[in-house]
């Protein structure tokens, strides 16, 4: 039989992965409570599906997947007819546009992060563990399932690790258009960038200007046309400091072991074999350089002070662990040493 070409290859796994997600995400679409002043950030978007940044000054800026969602919500209308007669959502259509967008985006990202790890030398069944960590994880359904813009920020995390490992200049320099609209807190990996980039310090730095240009661009242009104060967003954005007190307390009890533990679940009983001294060997060595990622998904944390929710964006450097732990278990080859994230 006749082997599929790579790109071809991709479209299926990118599909299984699509489908192996619509349904839970699905599932927590047609029964969320919808509460949206528990969680104004699905109004936020909801909002600005329709044009309108009139709302939050930390969210009006990530418009990229509420304008996917808003196109494809316009071709979805005649859908209205066959609607459920109880749907709890505020719009079932919109809805159902984020969520398509939001599993297209996450299935993207489970795809990126496989292609990762095959370059970190893992075999095609071990490095198949680490989409399926981000299915199984908790939080999936609920970036995909909702309006919200998590899924987005995901893929650009996986695809500048997946840059750096190849040395991808372009894949990079997007990934730092893209990631300051994504999310502001983009700008906390920029250490990470001068230590570890497929690009020469002129070229980066020539391209975080062009980056940092572009989007205060959108920004100025998005206030101008809403007829709001720039400076709000910024003192928004510094505001979230007054986070930092709240999240090192939960951070440091027994609620943020909960909040740890929720990103992966079972999936950290592999990580605690470290504890034992017959499986300690297996495991590859902490380097600086992962640690400086942690470091700044720590800092994602507690300024959000929503640990668990950015917490989840480690789960390419726990599938990475977890995959070479699995490697070294079933005594699986890997085609080449790597005992650090290929920065």
């Amino acid at each position: 039989m006749k082997s599929l070409n790579p790109k071809k290859e991709d479209l299926l796994l990118w599909f299984c992965f699509f489908a192996l997600l619509f349904g839970p995400a699905f599932a927590l679409f047609s029964e969320y409570s919808y509460n949206l002043e528990a969680n104004p950030d699905i109004l936020s978007y909801l909002k600005l599906a329709e044009l309108d940044f009139n709302d939050s000054p930390v969210r009006r800026y990530r418009f990229i997947i509420p304008f996917l969602s808003g196109g494809l919500h316009i071709l979805l209308t005649p859908l209205k007819t066959i609607q459920p007669w109880d749907f709890p959502g505020p719009n079932f259509t919109l809805g159902l546009s984020f969520l398509i967008v939001n599993c297209s985006i996450m299935a993207l990202s489970c795809l990126v992060l496989l292609k990762w790890l095959r370059v970190q030398g893992l075999n095609f069944w071990i490095a198949l563990i680490a989409p399926l960590l981000v299915l199984g994880s908790r939080w999936t359904p609920y970036f995909a399932g909702l309006p919200l813009v998590d899924s987005l920020y995901f893929l650009v995390i996986c695809s500048f690790l997946y840059a750096f490992a190849t040395g991808n200049k372009r894949l990079f320099i997007l990934c730092l258009l893209l990631g300051p609209i994504a999310k502001e807190s983009f700008v906390l990996f920029i250490p990470l960038f001068f230590l570890f980039c497929p690009l020469s310090l002129i070229q980066l730095c020539f391209w975080l200007m062009i980056s940092g240009l572009f989007n205060f661009s959108l920004r100025y242009g998005i206030d101008l046309m809403a007829g709001l104060d720039p400076l709000e967003s910024y003192v928004a954005d510094g505001n979230h400091i007054q986070h930092i007190p709240g999240s090192l307390t939960r951070l440091f009890s027994f609620h943020g072991l909960y909040e740890l533990w929720s990103v992966a679940g079972f999936f950290n009983l592999l990580l605690a074999l470290a504890l034992i001294k017959k499986y300690r060997s297996k495991f590859p060595a902490f380097r600086w350089d992962i640690m400086v990622f942690i470091g700044i998904i720590f800092s994602h944390a507690i300024l959000s002070g929503e640990l668990a929710r950015m917490l989840y964006l480690l789960l390419p450097i726990f599938a990475y662990y977890m995959s070479f732990i699995l490697s070294s278990l079933f005594e699986v080859e890997i085609t080449r040493p790597s005992d650090s994230l290929e920065f």
